[in-house]
């Protein structure tokens, strides 16, 4: 039993619906929907990274809503700081984690 590496086989990283009638901040001044659903599956990825390749094999998957279509990013200013609007938060992290780690 020595040696063995745990192996996971499925990750499936899976937005969550966050509205909040304000624009609400985590610990670093970011606006809370984005910086919790956006961000947060990739170091988990890569922290399980590990297991995922002990696997051979192994699967992995984004789900978010069908309302991430409708999503667009707003480059100047991915916080919200105007205009926030909770549902137009929820909608762009869809095209955000398309774009994983290039945020």
């Amino acid at each position: 039993m020595a040696g063995l590496r745990p192996a996971l086989h499925l990750l499936i990283n899976n937005t969550a619906v966050l509205f909040t009638p304000e624009r609400l901040y985590d610990a670093r001044g970011h606006e809370l929907a984005f910086s919790n659903l956006v961000p947060r599956p990739l170091p988990l990825t890569r922290v399980l990274l590990p297991a995922l390749c002990a696997a051979r094999g192994a699967r992995g998957a984004t789900v978010t809503s069908g309302l991430a279509r409708f999503g667009e990013l707003r480059w100047d200013d991915l916080g919200f700081t105007t205009g926030y609007d909770p549902a137009a938060t929820y909608r762009v992290q869809g095209p955000a984690w398309c774009l994983g780690p290039r945020l």
